[in-house]
């Protein structure tokens, strides 16, 4: 009877409500999947002013595992690489390169990690 308990309580735990897929700010997965126009995107510099840019264009598509960006000035444009997101980290071909400070049924936000006192952040817009 003893060892039937355990088993429960086990099962149960490990199917209790884990949600690898989600961000800190609640988007899911299952929300980034799509086709992601990019309104804006802002470069910060340490001691300079922040340049704005509109979107020109690009575009990012996200699958279940797999993203392709479509965006002449970017190295990855065109090519599809794995992808992954949890904890509202995006990581990108094996790197964690941003994070996501927003995500609703149709607006994207992400923040580059600082290099150098520098970082972008991204406004995208669903299709």
């Amino acid at each position: 009877m003893m060892l039937a308990m355990m088993f429960a309580a086990l099962s149960l735990t490990a199917c209790g409500g884990d949600d690898d897929d989600s961000g800190d700010d609640g988007g899911s997965l299952t929300s980034l999947v799509g086709t992601w126009d990019i309104v804006q995107a802002v470069y910060y510099v340490e001691g300079e002013e922040p340049e704005y840019e509109d979107g020109d264009g690009a575009y990012w598509v996200f699958t279940a595992n797999k993203i392709t960006i479509h965006d002449a000035g970017d190295v990855l444009n065109g090519r599809s690489v794995d992808y992954t997101y949890s904890g509202g980290k995006l990581n990108i071909s094996g790197i964690p390169i941003y994070t996501v400070t927003e995500l609703t049924s149709n607006k994207l936000v992400i923040r580059s990690e600082p290099i150098y006192g520098s970082y972008n952040i991204i406004t995208f817009k669903k299709r």
